[in-house]
């Protein structure tokens, strides 16, 4: 905690010119993030600098395993959060992308995988029943990959899973069929510092700019040149 409060300490003396105009035009104006985030609550997981995203351009949602609870299971399981924050900045954000990034060595997968025969009646194991569908996903061939432990595998699984979840809601469902909105699945791997983005055609996790430069030809294939490309959208 010393070092936080020394930082915070730095950022107050410190703060860039740059960005302190920033941050005062937006407290003036307001936020209008054109994406939003949901990923996990690992320490290692730095949205704003894997992205080199600018104050105001992203909303961000963190829970254990950046898990998308079904609507029926948000309200049965009482925890409504991340229905909210959907909700929140779709109808009074505006936001055009959601991004789901799940990550390497993800300790939520591993407690998930531990106690896939015993969740038990504890908050964790209560908030880990998300997390049942991915692990049914896990004995099929899915995202098959020999580099993959079962842990990394489910991670990912997971992230597809939540992608399918959040298609259900009616809000999103709605705006996905006007084309108003696109959902990307990401994975971050911690331990080579690399961003990977769910590639529904090769049905696997690849570079994230070899993902999007895969879909962004296709686009402009059956489209003029200088039409504006869409990004990968999931495929539920």
């Amino acid at each position: 905690m010393d070092k936080l409060i020394r930082g915070a300490a730095h950022f107050n003396r410190n703060a860039d010119t740059r960005l302190q105009t920033e941050l005062n035009r937006l407290s003036v104006e307001g936020q209008k993030p054109s994406t939003l985030l949901i990923t996990c609550v690992d320490s290692r997981i730095l949205p704003s600098i894997i992205t080199n995203a600018p104050p105001g351009e992203m909303l961000t949602l963190r829970n254990v395993g950046n898990f998308v609870p079904s609507p029926e299971d948000s309200w049965v399981g009482g925890d409504t959060s991340v229905s909210a924050t959907v909700l929140f900045g779709l109808e009074v954000l505006g936001i055009k992308h959601i991004v789901v990034m799940g990550h390497s060595e993800c300790g939520g997968m591993t407690e998930l995988y531990s106690r896939r025969n015993d969740f038990r009646s504890d908050a964790l194991g209560t908030w880990l029943r998300n997390g049942r569908r991915a692990l049914q996903r896990l004995v099929s061939r899915e995202l098959v990959d020999e580099d993959l432990s079962d842990i990394n595998r489910l991670s990912q699984l997971n992230v597809l899973n939540s992608l399918e979840s959040l298609a259900s809601y009616p809000e999103v469902r709605a705006r996905l069929d006007q084309m108003q909105l696109t959902l990307h699945g990401w994975w971050f791997d911690i331990g080579a510092a690399k961003v990977l983005a769910y590639e529904p055609r090769a049905d696997r996790f690849v570079r994230v700019e070899q993902a999007y430069e895969s879909a962004n030809s296709e686009v402009q294939t059956a489209q003029r040149p200088s039409t504006p490309t869409s990004a990968v959208r999931s495929s539920p």
